[in-house]
């Protein structure tokens, strides 16, 4: 089903034909935009317990919502980056649309995950495929590649699936050149599709620790904000 949905996005809402176009072929593509509306309609009413399992989401970040965030910890020095998530947020409710996902890098504690989850389940409740996994996650599912193991269906998923997320992104990518080449991989995948990253580290030590091209890749696929302050954490 997943196939016939993605083909739908491409061959039904290409419009760069739309000239030459007979009334037969209008018909059948409004068909398929009318089967993928419904489609979309049904999963956004799809129940929790079967939503969270299909995107992998930990229960304890099950709840997380941006009602639930406190947007006045730490609002001073976050002012200008609360307001550009903000101002996405709004964005994406009132079109439905976005062409790039966020790096939120930054202190332990400030909420980035919190932030980052709750973009990323928006986006997950009208895909067809989403996955959430942490860096260590992905880095031993990159390892499984070569075995028997099913560990290495995270790394297949986290390349092909429209909505990722990674948590705790950029430890130990640079420490094996395996790691290194498959998250590249990892990457020049992502384009045209979703991605959602947080990072404990700062932007010189991700560059130091993830290598040039997948930093330059990432700015191309991502908003990027640093988030300061105190911890949240009790």
């Amino acid at each position: 089903m997943t196939k016939n949905f993605e083909d739908t996005m491409k061959d039904g809402f290409d419009l760069s034909n739309f000239g030459n176009l007979s009334d037969d072929e209008w018909s059948e593509r409004n068909r398929k935009a009318a089967e993928f509306d419904r489609y979309i309609e049904e999963m956004q009413r799809e129940p929790d317990d079967r939503f969270f399992p299909r995107i992998r989401l930990p229960k304890h970040l099950q709840a997380m919502a941006f009602k639930s965030y406190d947007w006045s910890r730490n609002a001073e020095m976050n002012a200008g980056e609360y307001a550009r998530i903000r101002k996405y947020v709004e964005s994406f409710s009132e079109d439905g649309i976005a062409k790039r996902g966020w790096l939120l890098m930054g202190d332990v504690g400030v909420g980035k995950t919190h932030l980052c989850t709750c973009m990323f389940t928006m986006f997950a409740r009208r895909s067809f495929s989403a996955i959430y996994v942490t860096q260590a996650e992905l880095l031993r599912s990159i390892t499984m590649l070569t075995s028997y193991s099913d560990d290495h269906i995270i790394y297949d998923r986290a390349c092909r699936d429209r909505v990722l997320i990674i948590d705790d992104f950029g430890f130990g990518i640079g420490d094996n050149e395996t790691h290194l080449a498959h998250m590249l991989h990892l990457f020049e995948c992502r384009y045209g599709k979703l991605t959602f990253l947080t990072s404990n580290m700062s932007s010189p030590d991700l560059i130091a620790s993830a290598g040039a091209q997948i930093a330059d890749r990432i700015k191309q696929l991502c908003n990027m904000a640093t988030l300061s302050g105190k911890s949240g954490r009790k």
